[in-house]
């Protein structure tokens, strides 16, 4: 089990160390055709719990809120999963494409790109970006291969980009 905490700009600038905050700690803008709710948006603080069991990590969750029931208040939650499976194969999403084929695969490539190299108080720390994607699979089932692949970019069967005969990575 692991849990990860985050806090927004939002929540800095409450607690008085607005001057504290990163040049590039701000909020994503919205995207093209993007259809952002406000009970979905905003916040201060994120807490991301992973475990094998979804009930280990609700109830993680769930006691922390619990102690702070006086002082904070949960705006929204959303439970989710990762694919199972061989860790050396790239895993499929829901839509059947390979998810995370450009992550990065070695130490050094994860640290230059997943910690920041702040000399302030972020050091050693990352970032994080959170969207909420709706995915209509009875859509999508219906939706032929061209369209599909036209969707993401690339072939469904072997997860490469167009333009490239393999994936970046299995």
């Amino acid at each position: 089990m692991s849990l990860t905490f985050g806090v927004s700009a939002s929540f800095l600038k409450k607690l008085g160390l607005k001057s504290k905050r990163p040049k590039l700690f701000r909020d994503l803008p919205p995207f093209p055709k993007e259809q952002l709710q406000d009970k979905y948006t905003g916040g201060d603080i994120v807490i991301q719990a992973c475990a094998d069991d979804e009930q280990v990590a609700f109830h993680a969750v769930r006691n922390l809120i619990r102690k702070g029931r006086n002082s904070i208040t949960m705006k929204w939650s959303k439970s989710g999963f990762a694919a199972i499976g061989d860790r050396k194969e790239t895993p499929r999403n829901l839509f059947g494409f390979k998810d995370g084929t450009a992550n990065v695969t070695t130490e050094k490539e994860f640290d230059k790109v997943v910690w920041t190299d702040s000399k302030d108080w972020m050091k050693g720390g990352s970032y994080m970006a959170l969207r909420l994607v709706q995915m209509h699979l009875e859509t999508w089932d219906r939706t032929n291969l061209q369209e599909q692949e036209n969707t993401f970019g690339r072939y469904k069967e072997s997860g490469a980009p167009f333009g490239k005969k393999m994936s970046l990575t299995k």
